[in-house]
């Protein structure tokens, strides 16, 4: 009852901002620090505010109903009662999560033009080439004369190109929406197994309703899709889908949505071929599937860029990989204040403890986990760790499948926990919860501030209005001397890493 009255005051507050935007926006406008990054006139912010607090109307509700109710489910699974999840509930909450998150407006920047230019010249003109584009193309300089094309693989493109073409912007957002409730559907039937019923449809829940799921479900970027195709290959595998054909096209497409997705679709070849419970059926498949699917890039990139290789596209930017960026890509996708996912997704602190859990259970799953997950991150972290104008955290998106395991074991062994444990997994939920929201939101703020080495939006704006640098705090990897904040980033690793050994230097309770 309580719920339902503050969803009506929330949608009440929403419309109320719409109708006094402009007033708002002057008032945001006269205070001694800017909160716009851009320099429009008033009437523009005024304009988006409006269309925004109409797109709250509709997500707010929604969002005090799923995300007020997961509190109340944590403190039910820590007394060992029903928490009424299962698997179909939490995938239908977050549908409902998605599906307003969709309506918030948005403006797409970074590589997403690029790939929305690739989809319409595929149904415009039933090709990839874009010669009229310019720069928001971003074409590849490795293309042979008269071709001009992407520096960016086209597997997206033939994602939503149709989808596009049939309903607009709604299609769009729709196929994208539809991918990130197939991720936490699959999600939530490899954590079954481990974590059983309800705690499976919890992860599920908490996952896809904040970061990043839930904000990544509207971005026109290929890693939330690569995600979908690495969960469907996880569960194939691991035996809790048995279907062949979905995860054979998964195969065929990883290399399509990028290239740095090659080296975790061999380790999946591997798995087949070294799994005895791998079926032949299922070894032939997905063997076809990936030697086909390269056979046929390497002609295509032969025609386009003169070479066979799957990076052909990118061979003249400098350094495909560079392990000078080893330590300061690993550290700042983990705390980075911009790009860290730590910073946007607390939950995922529980890593190290639902890896020690998962060493107890079966060393051989926690050693493959790590190795898919490290061959998933790891070209991406190599070539450019912060993936350039993107939001937070996108290299870590992909293996998420990897991750969502040991997330979900840390999870529910905080929550089957006593004292500091459960208090300190309940404020990591609430600041999921609370981030996540944020997020969904306000999505552009993901990008960050508008400067070429962008800083967190949120850290700057407490900095410029409390008068102090943020980076004291939290590090940013891209600004001031390198070893200052790759020390500090150290540091900050290094205490995440004393709190995961105190939690678990006796033998958890639930294990």
């Amino acid at each position: 009852m309580a719920e339902g009255l503050l969803a009506g005051v929330a949608a009440a507050a929403c419309l109320a901002v719409a109708g006094f935007a402009p007033g708002i926006v002057n008032r945001l406008l006269a205070l001694p620090v800017r909160v716009f990054p851009g320099a429009a006139p008033p009437s523009h912010y005024a304009a988006l505010l409006q269309i925004t607090a109409l797109a709250w109307a509709v997500l707010l509700p929604i969002a005090v109903l799923v995300y007020a109710s997961v509190p109340r489910r944590v403190g039910r699974f820590h007394r060992g009662v029903a928490t009424g999840l299962t698997p179909s509930v939490a995938t239908l909450l977050v549908a409902l999560v998605v599906t307003g998150t969709a309506l918030v407006p948005r403006q797409r920047t970074g590589d997403e033009p690029a790939y929305l230019i690739m989809a319409q010249s595929l149904v415009r003109d039933g090709d990839l080439q874009a010669p009229e584009a310019g720069k928001e193309f971003h074409p590849s300089t490795q293309a042979r004369p008269g071709v001009v094309v992407s520096k960016h693989p086209p597997g997206l493109a033939f994602l939503i190109a149709f989808p596009r073409e049939l309903a607009g912007e709604i299609g769009l957002r729709a196929a994208l929406a539809a991918a990130a409730v197939g991720l936490v559907a699959l999600l939530i039937r490899l954590l079954v197994p481990w974590l059983g019923t309800e705690g499976a449809s919890l992860t599920g829940l908490l996952l896809g309703i904040s970061f990043p799921i839930a904000p990544y479900a509207s971005l026109v970027f290929p890693d939330l899709p690569a995600a979908l195709c690495v969960a469907l290959l996880t569960a194939h595998l691991s035996g809790v889908y048995e279907t062949p054909v979905a995860p054979a096209l998964a195969m065929a497409f990883l290399p399509w949505l990028n290239p740095r997705m090659l080296p975790p679709a061999v380790l999946f070849l591997a798995w087949a071929w070294l799994d005895r419970k791998a079926g032949r059926r299922s070894r032939a498949g997905l063997t076809v599937a990936l030697v086909g699917s390269l056979a046929i890039m390497a002609w295509v990139h032969l025609r386009w860029f003169g070479s066979p290789s799957p990076f052909a596209a990118r061979w003249g930017e400098g350094h495909l990989f560079s392990l000078s960026d080893l330590l300061p890509g690993l550290l700042g996708v983990l705390v980075d204040q911009q790009y860290g996912l730590l910073v946007w997704a607390p939950v995922f602190v529980l890593l190290p403890v639902g890896l020690a859990v998962l060493w107890r259970r079966s060393r051989g799953t926690a050693v493959g986990l790590l190795l898919l997950a490290g061959a998933t991150c790891m070209p991406g972290i190599l070539h450019n760790w912060t993936a350039g104008w993107s939001p937070a955290a996108r290299y870590l998106v992909p293996a998420l499948p990897f991750l969502a395991i040991p997330v979900g074991l840390g999870l529910t062994e905080g929550l089957h926990a006593r004292g500091w444990r459960y208090r300190f997994t309940q404020l990591v939920v609430v600041a999921q919860l609370a981030i996540g929201l944020l997020s969904v939101m306000i999505p552009g703020k993901l990008f960050g501030t508008l400067e070429s080495a962008p800083r967190n939006y949120y850290f700057d704006l407490a900095g410029r209005l409390l008068h102090f640098d943020p980076s004291v705090l939290v590090p940013t990897l891209l600004h001031g001397p390198p070893w200052r904040s790759q020390l500090h980033a150290g540091l900050l690793v290094l205490l995440w890493m004393a709190i995961s050994w105190l939690w678990v230097r006796r033998a958890p309770e639930t294990v």
